[in-house]
């Protein structure tokens, strides 16, 4: 069974499906860079409606797993609330729908990235950049990411020179 998402412009009930995808539509896959996936992608940067409508017809040319409008709703239930991801450009970045079906959740792209970083095999640290939390909704979504990735990072310290 595929991971589905959804794609909107704007959020909640007047929003504009873009389209559907029955495959890899985890924030990772759909969202992330290939080689730093906890790093968002040129379509999660998106800053203005244009740039993400642009960004996401990039994104699914050539994939055969794309329901666009105006071919009708592809799922069997009635909303995004049951599809595993649904992304939304909104207020000048992208949102992705968390949570269960009885409380789902926006959350800017970036922290959900953030919170689904693993380090990489070659060690390298997970870098936080203020482009990954800029706009975040609330102080305290931002210190939740931050504190459920502290156990993750290592310290990194520049290295002394001299003798």
């Amino acid at each position: 069974m595929g991971t589905r998402a959804d794609f909107y412009w704007g959020r909640g009930p007047n929003a504009e499906r873009l389209g559907s995808i029955n495959w890899d539509g985890h924030p990772e896959t759909v969202m992330g860079k290939r080689k730093r996936p906890e790093r968002p992608n040129k379509l999660a940067r998106s800053t203005t409606p244009e740039m993400f409508r642009k960004r996401f017809s990039r994104f699914t040319e050539g994939r055969d797993d794309v329901t666009q409008p105006p071919a009708p709703w592809p799922w069997p239930w009635e909303d995004s609330r049951m599809t595993d991801y649904a992304y939304a450009f909104s207020d000048g970045r992208v949102w992705v729908l968390t949570g269960d079906m009885a409380n789902p959740k926006w959350k800017p792209i970036a922290a959900v990235l953030l919170e689904n970083a693993q380090p990489d095999d070659d060690d390298s640290p997970i870098v936080i950049t203020a482009e990954d939390i800029r706009g975040w909704a609330d102080s305290d979504s931002l210190m939740a990411t931050i504190s459920n990735l502290v156990p993750r990072m290592r310290e990194c310290s520049p290295k002394r020179g001299g003798t």
